[in-house]
Formats: C-alpha cells, structure tokens, sequence
C-alpha cells in the first residue's frame, strides 16, 4: 500500500525443529544430574544448606514439579499441596493448580521411594525446608548452582550459553 517507506528486518526466532517450539533448555542426563548435585557444595559455602538444597534438586529431578509447587510440598493432611504416601498420590487444591482445578496425581516410584527415606516421625511441615520461601529467589539460586555446575543446555543462545535451570529439570522428568 506504499504507508512504509522501508521493509524493517526482524531477526529470525530459532525453532526447535523436532518440536516446532521456541528452544529454551534441554533435559539433562543422570550424569548431568550427579554433577549438578556435586556442584552445590562449590556454590553454597554453609556446609549445613547442603543437604537441603541437593534434596529439593532431587524433589524436582524425580517430581516434575514446578518451583513453586515443590517448594510448598507438604506433609500435614490440612496442607493445600500434599502427599499421601499410605495411597501414593499428590493431592493440589484448586488454589495451587494453574489450571485451578483440584487434582490428585498417582506418585511415580521414583518419588515414593525419595519420599520414603523420611522417616515416618519426621513426615511433617513441607517436604523440604529451604532457608529461601520465594519461588523466584529459589529459583534464581538453583539457576546459579546450574551456573556453577557448567552444564550447558543450550550453547546457542543469543546471550550466551545457558546453563542447568529448575525448568531443566522438569524437562527431564
């Protein structure tokens, strides 16, 4: 119709050709995995927030979960998110859901048995217990133990390489 004077270019998005998505991350190997684990110990200095923060990687690794949910995984029967390892399933409420719908998910075995190495006496309050309650600062610091971890899972990113994220993880559940 002649209303532009000059045909602006626009840089072309990439395309994952095997999915037909945008490529933002890749899921990482069991190998990947025990050396993402290795490498919390070279980010965080307090060799007590070890344990904790290498139990959430694993909650995720073997949940799916997203940040948020995992992190406010409960054990307590009145919790909104919770499991019920006796019939082996994750009860959400409505109010935890994205999609706004109460759900209960059947556990895989891989979770059953990660939850069962808490003892019974033990089973209460959240699942894991992270000195860190903001699902975007939780984030943020499993991000930077992908950092420090070096594992790349998309090298041709337009800022750099990208390294292990939480979203990783639940690719690769």
């Amino acid at each position: 119709l002649g209303l532009v004077v000059k045909i602006p270019r626009f840089p072309r998005i990439k395309i994952d050709r095997t999915r037909g998505t945008l490529r933002r991350g890749r899921p990482i190997s069991g190998d990947e995995f025990r050396k993402l684990l290795q490498s919390v110990s070279r980010y965080i200095t307090e060799p007590r927030k070890h344990v904790r923060w290498r139990r959430f990687l694993r909650l995720l690794w073997v949940s799916g979960l997203r940040v948020a949910e995992a992190s406010r995984l409960s054990w307590d029967a009145s919790a909104r998110l919770r499991v019920d390892l006796k019939k082996r399933r994750l009860i959400i409420q409505a109010s935890e859901q994205k999609s706004g719908v109460d759900d209960t998910i059947p556990l895989v075995p891989e979770l059953v048995a990660f939850l069962e190495l808490t003892p019974a006496a033990r089973r209460k309050g959240r699942v894991c217990r992270l000195p860190i309650k903001s699902a975007r600062e939780i984030s943020r610091m499993v991000a930077s133990i992908g950092r420090a971890s070096k594992i790349v899972t998309d090298a041709t990113h337009v800022a750099g390489p990208r390294y292990v994220t939480a979203h990783d993880l639940r690719r690769s559940f």
